[in-house]
């Protein structure tokens, strides 16, 4: 209960109380150069399927605009953040090669940017999984391997990388998942306004002939399912934590000093390395 009252604390609307170190290793292993292997290949993998997927939908319907559809949305905003957090990882495992302290465990901008990504991906993936199997899915198209990637796999990737990593979730920052589907519901207002597109989900988002449905699914989606969606990515951060505490035994440590701990330990080992090489 202690937890879930600290997290609705203002200064949680922002990114705070975690080391930069939580971009670098994984929850349950201090190799940089593991995590960053694993984060070469998430990324290539979402890379691979996300061309794919662009040249499968633009070959069968050539008529389709990529922009229109939320799944697209949702796939690219998960290969360009698992594209960012390996750049980020690979920041760090320089940063340890070198024995800096990066910046004394302050969050940079771009830690803080990849965190965000984090956020809105993870929600965003279990919004598209949830919105096609309730809504839109078919007999004709649920067996394609495009589909089953877009809106199954998406959520499979973001639940195992929230429990890889060691980047938090917080309650309050469902409010970047939720301007996320608000920038998607203007770009679909934007392209009925321009006659360019108004039916985007048959019987479910269409401007033109249910323009009262569309709204009243837009404002639920955003208003209810974003948030109660983004607090089940809460609980599997909340289970990650409860399962590292039993393996570590005894009481978890905070984030921030877990963290700082194991920086302190990187910086000694990383300056040893450099006095050896002298």
């Amino acid at each position: 209960m202690l937890q879930i009252r600290k997290e609705f604390r203002r200064e949680y609307f922002g990114f705070c109380d975690i080391s930069p170190r939580a971009f670098y290793c994984s929850k349950w292993f201090n190799q940089r150069s593991f995590f960053v292997a694993y984060r070469v290949a998430i990324f290539t993998y979402c890379l691979v399927w996300a061309v794919t997927n662009r040249m499968y939908y633009s070959y069968s319907y050539p008529e389709s605009i990529a922009v229109a559809f939320l799944s697209n949305w949702a796939e690219w905003l998960q290969t360009f953040n698992f594209g960012i957090l390996f750049l980020v990882s690979v920041y760090g495992l320089v940063c340890a090669h070198v024995g800096t302290s990066d910046h004394e465990g302050i969050l940079r901008w771009f830690h803080q940017m990849s965190w965000m990504l984090q956020t809105m991906s993870i929600t965003g993936q279990y919004v598209v999984t949830v919105m096609y199997w309730s809504t839109v899915s078919s007999d004709d198209t649920t067996a394609m391997a495009v589909v089953v990637h877009q809106h199954a796999i998406n959520s499979v990737l973001a639940t195992i990388d929230l429990m890889m990593c060691g980047i938090p979730i917080r309650l309050l920052h469902f409010i970047y998942s939720a301007a996320f589907g608000l920038f998607y519901i203007i770009v679909t207002l934007t392209l009925h306004g321009s006659g360019t597109q108004s039916e985007f989900y048959m019987g479910v988002l269409d401007w033109k002939d249910y323009p009262g449905q569309s709204v009243g699914i837009c404002l639920g989606v955003l208003l209810i399912g974003t948030p109660v969606l983004h607090c089940v990515s809460y609980l599997v951060y909340l289970l990650r934590e409860k399962i590292k505490e039993l393996v570590g035994g005894g009481e978890a440590k905070s984030e921030k000093s877990e963290v700082v701990e194991a920086d302190a330990e990187l910086l000694d080992v990383g300056e040893r390395d450099h006095k050896y090489n002298l």
